[in-house]
């Protein structure tokens, strides 16, 4: 069976839920705040790893309690942690987070995430099949080695473009793109002229589209009651590859992400949300 790599971020979400975002100058009362495990790229890897497949994290958090407690976190969740490094002179990555009413806004302090370069790569090792996921949350450089070093190994990788930013270089090294609106129409020229085999449209509660080879795939949304949308697309994207790293057709890893995602807004906080098979199989089920 291929293995999922996640060549990421890996952060402490500390959540406030709030009544509704306060304006500028504004100041509210919160109702609770959670400390939880985030990260775009650990929320990947832990769905990745929830969903059965075998997967490696790469990357880094600080010298510091919250960089203990997301380890320790991770290797409660069976995912491999040997590639986790640990930087000197960076904290551990932080994002804070408002939830109001399910929606939410984030502010994110790169942290140890910055100190994630290309030389980090060097014991690693992928092989024909595996898949490699990396995002905007890393210095651009290092996800671009990555991917050259996936390719050559005739792996296949998946980006998932965000933040959103120009990243060329990286786009003409990815077979499968995965971007929501916002990130779609940022990106549309460089999308166009890279030639991506692959491009999936995530639509929130709409669902999706994914241009193929083949052709075009809609997916309607499931209707659920939606808690904190924090982390969705992070679990459909370890989904995805989950259950293409074990030999699903891409029709059928794209129908069991997308059901993921929807599992995942029904919880609060980002990796803890990513659901068990059993969690999605009934979703599946209706």
């Amino acid at each position: 069976m291929s293995k999922v790599f996640v060549i990421g971020s890996i952060n402490m979400d500390v959540i406030a839920t709030i009544p509704h975002h306060p304006q500028v100058g504004e100041t509210i009362m919160g109702d609770s705040l959670t400390y939880a495990p985030g990260g775009k790229g650990f929320n990947q890897a832990i769905a990745a790893s929830r969903a059965g497949a075998t997967t490696i994290m790469v990357g880094k958090v600080g010298n510091d309690g919250f960089g203990k407690t997301l380890i320790d976190f991770a290797k409660s969740e069976n995912l491999a942690t040997e590639n986790i490094g640990t930087s000197q002179t960076q904290p551990t990555g932080t994002a804070f987070i408002t939830v109001a009413k399910g929606d939410n806004i984030i502010v994110v302090i790169a942290g140890a995430n910055d100190d994630v370069q290309p030389q980090d790569l060097s014991d690693i090792t992928f092989q024909e099949n595996d898949i490699v996921v990396c995002t905007l949350e890393l210095p651009q450089a290092t996800v671009k080695e990555t991917f050259k070093k996936a390719k050559q190994a005739k792996a296949k990788t998946i980006f998932n473009a965000a933040p959103a930013a120009p990243c060329d270089d990286i786009l003409a090294l990815t077979d499968i793109l995965i971007v929501n609106e916002t990130e779609a129409e940022m990106l549309a020229e460089a999308i166009t002229a890279s030639n991506i085999p692959t491009v999936i449209q995530t639509l929130g509660e709409k669902g999706l589209k994914a241009t193929t080879p083949q052709g075009e795939i809609t997916l309607s949304g499931h209707q659920v009651e939606c808690t904190d949308t924090t982390g969705a697309g992070d679990c459909f994207t370890g989904n995805l590859a989950a259950r293409l790293a074990q030999q699903d057709t891409f029709e059928q890893a794209l129908t069991y992400a997308n059901a993921a995602a929807a599992c995942a807004v029904t919880q609060l906080g980002a990796a803890p949300s990513m659901p068990t098979p059993d969690n999605v199989t009934k979703r599946l089920k209706g």
